[in-house]
């Protein structure tokens, strides 16, 4: 077998261990960031991401027969590392997601890191992908407080009352027009992995840091812009924001390279597109009968009702990777 027969074959490999609940290699983290990743940690992390349906714009009142699939991943077994997921589905083009599916969602995750790793988390992560600068508003102000209130929730099953988590709050964008590069006397060259900048190209108001953590096989290397929104002492210092996004960026499952975002939003973009792909096979085989309820007087798909039939929270892959 060639060099890159073996490489397709240890993948392949990688993946069936992987969604049978295996661990194929872990990362050593900065001693910094032993809170936040690793066996030493006490942080749940909690990634989100938003898979649109097709481009069609409904109008108010008309039935909405494609939804928007919310992907989540966490670190919700008893292996520290291990990232797995779940999807939701939501009424179609809407970037906010739904305060009830994050309240709901967050409670569901508090609850599996508890029965995982025995133990209540003494920080909350919160990893939002997808949005533009603009939306920043709107995550801190109105989806934040949706996942606070869903991780409280689960803390009421707490026997210390006064317990609290602290909370910080990223936005890692992946798309976006910053470019980093090295100007050396044959020309540009990307710049190494683990480069970050949080200092004169970046905004003055608040923390903003522009991070390149892998190294691209062609071309000119995208790196990932990150906001920080809220951080209630979960963070010292940027350094620690920068290692944990580097350690996370090696933690890929399916193969040893480094990847452009970290794991856990890797993990929350393929379930968003694991419900989606499940959603159009879905249809197919219920064409004429669509789980269907009326929402203000207008007749609608039943999200909800398609959700637990399809994502995998009430089945035995739950604590699997399979997406």
């Amino acid at each position: 077998m060639g060099f890159s027969g073996k490489s397709t074959m240890t993948n392949i490999l990688m993946k069936i261990n992987l969604k049978n609940g295996g661990l194929n290699h872990k990362v050593l983290p900065d001693p910094s960031i032993e809170h936040l990743w690793g066996d030493k940690s006490n942080t749940l992390i909690i990634s989100y991401d938003v898979c649109h349906s097709s481009g069609k714009v409904y109008k108010k009142g008309e039935t909405c027969f494609e939804p928007s699939c919310v992907g989540f991943g966490y670190n919700g077994t008893s292996v520290p590392e291990a990232i797995i997921g779940d999807f939701h589905y939501q009424l179609p083009r809407n970037e906010q997601v739904d305060p009830a599916v994050l309240t709901l969602r967050a409670k569901l995750m508090t609850n599996a890191y508890v029965k995982a790793r025995k133990m209540w988390p003494a920080n909350v992560l919160i990893l939002r992908d997808g949005v533009s600068e603009g939306q920043n508003a709107m995550v801190r102000l109105e989806e934040f407080p949706a996942i606070q209130n869903g991780v409280m929730e689960a803390f009421k099953g707490n026997k210390d009352k006064n317990a609290k988590p602290a909370f910080a709050l990223l936005v890692v964008l992946k798309t976006n027009s910053n470019r980093l590069y090295l100007k050396t006397q044959s020309g540009i060259e990307n710049v190494p992995p683990m480069t970050a900048v949080d200092h004169t190209i970046v905004k003055k108001e608040g923390v903003e840091i522009v991070m390149v953590c892998h190294h691209p096989l062609n071309g000119t290397a995208q790196p990932v812009l990150i906001n920080m929104l809220v951080n209630e002492r979960v963070f010292k210092t940027n350094e620690q924001i920068v290692n944990l996004m580097g350690t996370t960026c090696c933690a890929h499952q399916v193969s040893t390279g480094i990847t452009s975002i970290p794991e856990p939003i890797c993990a929350a973009d393929d379930y968003a597109k694991r419900g989606a792909d499940l959603f159009t096979k879905y249809q197919e085989e219920h064409r004429n009968n669509m789980p269907s309820i009326e929402v203000d007087g207008v007749l609608q798909l039943d999200f909800d009702r398609i959700t637990r039939d399809l994502c995998f929270e009430f089945t035995r892959f739950k604590l699997n990777r399979m997406a």
